[in-house]
């Protein structure tokens, strides 16, 4: 019977400076031959250095078994190839590179759900496993800034319930940063813990091949639910259209400030929420339910993939935000389309302006305060008298369709 999945994927990570016996150690290391590699692996794996003596024997005892090594641009290097690889390691550590090693390390039962393992024959799709490892890494080395500068080399090792990936990697020239540590000047080797993260992800859905559902879930978020074709002052429902005007009613005088997530918004920004609120369940109730099953079902591939103890359920957190930023710039581009186009034509007849102010600070020897409260008082004015009209056009219009409207 097969075990429960805590965590389908976990990741360990560390470095080592040039002077390291485990740098030199591992250059020639990676010229032995699989059953040797296999003999001598916990001797040559550092980035579970940190677990304790249990810890690492769940997750990376002895494999049973590796296969060759593989790199960015082949499966199963050739001796030539490999070779080549060693003096690349070699001339990064003779330059002062560090080396890193990333171990990602798979529940085989997981492994086994996403149909790239068989436990009764020990068979891996190890093509799925370097190709997901490809991504990964290319997702790592480009966020550290590395993507052009650094060669890795890896290796797929099996053991009863835990298959694992072991990835190291260098910089034959380096660029990291050089930094003081411990009255030294060394070369930066921390990675930064959201990429790492970001990477496991990467090999996650990859192997899991998340692609379509992903899609789906972009296309609901910005074209099913979040048209930007949607003409939002001309729904037919008198609530949004009066929510619509009170939301026009609060904006800010500059229109650069007119952006979901800009701090200026945060009290106006409940009122889009609102609306938007409003507008799905009144015209996109079947299309956000769908968008709700699929990010459920990616939170519960989260949940079992990362362990109970992640994050899991962020994704769907953020998509759902993602949705309505995506909703409420549209309105508020719309918003200020009218005023730009000259569609406010009662606005700008009685001298009511839209136009963004330059931000200059102000000399206080000059400010009149009375003519600024007077200026704004004016405006102020204007724009209830443009928003009254506007309100009672549409109810007039709502009135003519529908007779259940009373003005």
């Amino acid at each position: 019977m097969a075990h429960e999945i805590i965590a389908g994927v976990i990741s360990k990570h560390a470095f080592v400076s040039p002077t390291s016996l485990k740098f030199s150690g591992y250059i020639a290391y990676m010229s032995r031959s699989e059953a040797v590699r296999t003999e001598s692996y916990a001797s040559h794996n550092f980035a579970f250095d940190d677990m304790d003596f249990d810890g690492y024997n769940n997750y990376m005892s002895n494999p049973e078994k590796s296969s060759g090594l593989f790199s960015k641009d082949g499966n199963f290097l050739t001796k030539s190839q490999v070779k080549n690889l060693q003096k690349q390691f070699a001339v990064a550590q003779n330059n002062e590179s560090n080396m890193w090693q990333v171990v990602f390390s798979f529940d085989n039962a997981w492994l086994e759900k996403h149909n790239v393992y068989k436990r009764n024959s020990n068979r891996l799709q190890e093509q799925v496993i370097m190709n997901a490892t490809r991504n990964a890494m290319a997702d790592l080395l480009k966020s550290e800034g590395l993507l052009n500068s650094a060669v890795w080399s890896g290796a797929i090792h099996y053991n009863t319930d835990n298959i694992h990936v072991h990835v190291a990697f260098v910089e034959p020239e380096p660029t990291r940063e050089l930094m003081m540590y411990k009255g030294t000047l060394q070369r930066r080797g921390k990675l930064k813990y959201s990429n790492i993260e970001r990477a496991k992800s990467r090999i996650a859905n990859s192997i899991s091949d998340r692609t379509l559902d992903f899609q789906k879930i972009d296309e609901l978020v910005r074209q099913k639910i979040g048209s930007n074709e949607i003409a939002y002052q001309d729904l037919d429902e008198k609530r949004l259209t009066e929510r619509y005007i009170k939301i026009f009613s609060l904006l800010p005088h500059d229109r650069r400030l007119w952006k979901y997530n800009n701090n200026a918004m945060s009290k106006i920004r409940p009122e889009l929420d609102l609306f938007i609120e409003d507008f799905i369940q009144t015209y996109r109730q079947d299309e956000f339910s769908e968008l709700n099953g699929l990010l459920d079902k990616q939170v519960a591939f989260n949940r079992e993939t990362y362990g109970q103890k992640s994050r899991f359920d962020d994704y769907k957190t953020n998509k759902i935000h993602d949705l309505y930023s995506n909703i409420g710039n549209t309105i508020l581009k719309e918003m200020s389309s009218e005023v730009s186009q000259g569609h406010a034509t009662k606005l700008v007849e009685q001298g009511f302006s839209f136009k963004p102010q330059r931000l200059r600070s102000p000399n206080v020897n000059t400010i009149n305060t009375s003519k600024i409260k007077h200026m704004f008082d004016k405006e102020y004015k204007s724009l209830r008298e443009y928003l009254n009209l506007r309100a009672y056009e549409k109810l007039q219009r709502l009135v003519k369709e529908n007779d259940e409207y009373e003005l």
